[in-house]
């Protein structure tokens, strides 16, 4: 039990959900996981798990910031509005992006933000699955950017940027 307690404690310091707000104190770094959420599969879980296997991640003052809620109701206008806030909001002030486009659905709100960061200059990191179905209109629309085909290598490509700017 107590080894559960310690691994909870950990992803609690170094990952923020919504619609809860992460401390953005001088110096975090943040990352933002963008991407497909509803009607897929949760390829946050796993980008999480990637991420937080990383020491660097952990002894560094580094945050994931995940829009994907444990539980969610889009039949309440408020929470609606409530989740498309917070997107907007840490999806700004994150330091990077990481979007994924899993190969379940078109991802039609990531693709929007991936417009939006990319008319921003974010700094973002793209992968998708080789059988996502816009897969070579995200190639060619998300040029100079490189577009990954694995989960693994985009947080691998992610990681390279973070120890350079750390």
């Amino acid at each position: 039990m107590e080894k559960k307690d310690s691994e909870t404690k950990v992803k609690k310091e170094f990952y923020c959900e919504s619609p809860k707000v992460p401390n953005y104190n001088s110096g975090v770094f943040t990352i933002y996981l963008a991407g497909g959420i509803k009607d897929c599969t949760n390829w946050q879980k796993e980008a999480i798990e990637l991420l937080l296997k990383n020491k660097f991640i952990r002894k560094n003052n580094i945050v994931i910031l995940n829009p994907r809620r444990e539980t969610f109701d889009e039949n309440k206008e408020f929470i609606l509005e409530q989740q498309y806030l917070w997107e907007r909001e840490h999806i700004n002030r994150s330091s990077i992006v990481l979007f994924w486009f899993p190969k379940e659905t078109h991802c039609p709100i990531a693709l929007f933000d991936l417009g939006h960061c990319m008319r921003k200059n974010k700094k973002i990191f793209i992968g998708c699955d080789k059988e996502y179905k816009k897969r070579k209109d995200l190639i060619l629309r998300s040029l100079p950017n490189k577009v990954c085909s694995s989960l693994e290598t985009l947080i691998e490509n992610a990681l390279e940027y973070i120890y350079r700017k750390i």
